[in-house]
C-alpha cells in the first residue's frame, strides 16, 4: 500500500519545488513539508516531534548512569515505546488524504531511511 501511495504522491506533484512549510522539524532530523498548508494538524506536528526526540535519543551514548538516567526520562516522556502504534494511528486518521500521508511517510524516510522501518505496533505496547 504504501508503494502505491508514493506513487499518487509522485504523479501528483510531489516535487522539490519551494511552498510554506508548516510541518517540520529541526534538529537532529530537520524537515520542511513540500506541501503549501494553512496549518499542520497537530497530531502530526506532535508525532513528528516525537519521531525526532525518539531517534535522537535512542542513538545517544548513555556514558554514565547520570546520562542514562537522562536518555531513559527522554525516552519515557515521549512515549518512545508506543511510537509505531501512534504511527499508525495517526496514518489511519489521515489515510485518505495524500498530503497528510505523504508527510508522514516522506519524514519517516528522514528519520529512519525508508517508511518500511518505522517502529512495528505490537499487542505488548498498544
Amino acid at each position: 500500500m504504501k508503494q502505491i501511495i508514493w506513487a499518487v504522491l509522485l504523479s501528483v506533484g510531489f516535487s522539490g519545488a519551494a511552498h510554506a512549510a508548516t510541518c517540520m522539524t529541526g534538529d537532529p532530523f530537520p524537515f520542511k513539508t513540500q506541501y503549501a498548508l494553512d496549518e499542520c494538524p497537530a497530531d502530526i506536528q506532535a508525532l513528528l516531534n516525537r519521531m525526532n526526540a525518539c531517534a535522537h535519543f535512542a542513538g545517544e551514548e548513555a556514558y554514565d548512569a547520570d546520562r542514562k538516567a537522562q536518555i531513559d526520562a527522554a525516552m519515557t516522556e515521549n512515549q518512545c515505546e508506543k511510537l509505531g502504534c501512534d504511527f499508525q494511528k495517526v496514518f489511519e486518521t489521515h489515510e485518505g488524504d495524500i498530503v497528510y500521508t505523504g508527510i508522514l511517510f516522506e519524514y519517516a524516510r528522514v528519520v529512519y531511511g525508508s517508511d518500511e522501518a518505522v517502529p512495528e505496533c505490537t499487542d505488548e505496547v498498544k
